[in-house]
């Protein structure tokens, strides 16, 4: 009879130790998949520019010289960055994201509806020495501007940040 209760209460025990275990990996599953889901919602916000982004990258110069930068220009060179490999870019302060626009009313360069000026300073975060590689390929996209009479710097940083996108 004791041996009889004494099976009864062990496989109670090995079926409590079971839910344990069961529960015990429900809650790993159940935090792996939250912390996966955080994960994709912080890239997805600041692939939107929904959220500040700090890191290293570079920092590009472009001012007028003996012609004027233009709006074709800067769409170019965020082009570039975007090619190679940058996680966010600003010019002037202004995060440039899937809808922004970069656009020339006569000697004017709006960028998200905000007029700005030259010099037009590019914060771009990324690989720092693949987006300066990038941009001083011979015969690339910088070269050719400073063909055309702009002038232009790239310099790399390893503490940059790009504000998160003011628009609507």
């Amino acid at each position: 009879e004791w041996k009889s209760k004494y099976n009864e209460a062990s496989e109670q025990l090995e079926e409590t130790n079971n839910r344990i275990s069961e529960y015990e990996q429900k809650a790993n599953d159940e935090q792996e998949t939250k912390n996966l889901v955080e994960s994709e919602l912080k890239q997805t916000n600041m692939i939107l520019g929904k959220t500040n982004v700090k890191g290293p990258g570079v920092i590009v110069t472009v001012e007028d010289g003996e012609s004027e930068v233009q709006a074709s220009y800067l769409v170019d060179l965020v082009n570039e960055l975007k090619y190679a490999g940058a996680e966010a870019i600003s010019i002037n302060g202004e995060r440039i994201v899937q809808t922004s626009s970069i656009t020339c009313e006569g000697i004017i360069i709006k960028i998200n509806n905000k007029k700005l000026g030259s010099p037009y300073v590019i914060k771009a975060i990324g690989s720092a020495a693949t987006l300066e590689t990038s941009l001083n390929i011979p015969g690339g996209y910088l070269e050719r501007m400073k063909d055309d009479g702009v002038i232009v710097d790239v310099k790399k940083s390893e503490g940059l940040t790009v504000k998160k996108y003011e628009g609507i």
